[in-house]
């Protein structure tokens, strides 16, 4: 987590990349009011392995309860260039699979 955020609860039902955007498919409690998902990052390399751990915030300003489906996108241009030069993969937390972003040469 990040130092200074706190996430209200939400379950992480799938997180996919589609039109080099991350998406991430939540249920989370709610029903009348804005909510909003922040998602950071970091560069990992444990033994040998180099991934990029994101770290999603959510704020629900909510006071309903209903079982919501939400669904956040994150564009991944900050990443374009590099994922032309190799692939990047992106480990989620809450979530168990990894994602891998690699696009063709020009």
């Amino acid at each position: 987590m990040v130092i200074g955020e706190k996430s209200d609860s939400f379950i992480i039902k799938d997180v996919y990349i589609n039109e080099n955007c991350i998406n991430i498919e939540v249920l989370y409690s709610g029903g009348c009011g804005d909510v909003e998902m922040l998602l950071f990052y970091n560069e990992v390399i444990i033994e040998q392995e180099k991934f990029i751990r994101l770290i999603p915030v959510f704020s629900d300003h909510d006071p309903c309860r209903s079982e919501v489906k939400g669904l956040f996108r994150y564009d991944l241009k900050e990443f374009e260039h590099r994922a032309r030069a190799e692939k990047i993969v992106f480990q989620m937390d809450g979530y168990d699979k990894k994602l891998v972003f690699a696009l063709p040469l020009h």
